[in-house]
């Protein structure tokens, strides 16, 4: 599997997500990407130069947020673990958004690709 570059990540972010986030910005210094899921969860994520690993946090209230349902986002640096972290994310931030703002987010945006999380 081909790892991914700090370059391509917000372009991956974008895509995953579509019009469900907005990405902040991109910081080539610092290797740090920001965005915004559902007009209200704050994550920064990048690319370790380093070592090469992924890493994400989700920020509330000051607060690093590293865990979802007890799983840590994954460490790898290929699109398709990645994006299989971004899935859980995505599922964590539904659950806890009422379901009226939820009804009201996916008329707003018509993502037809958004599914209900029982």
């Amino acid at each position: 599997m081909s790892s991914i570059d700090f370059q391509r990540l917000p372009r991956l972010i974008h895509e995953h997500y579509g019009s469900k986030v907005d990405v902040v910005s991109a910081n080539d210094a610092t290797g740090e990407v920001a965005f915004v899921l559902y007009e209200s969860f704050l994550f920064k994520c990048g690319i370790d130069p380093r070592h090469g690993r992924f890493g994400l946090v989700m920020l509330l209230d000051g607060i690093a947020v590293r865990t979802f349902f007890g799983k840590r986002v994954t460490m790898e640096n290929d699109e398709a673990s990645i994006r299989a972290s971004l899935n859980d994310i995505e599922r964590f931030c539904r659950l806890r958004l009422p379901d009226a703002f939820l009804g009201e987010f996916d008329a707003a945006t018509r993502n037809s690709e958004v599914t209900k999380i029982d």
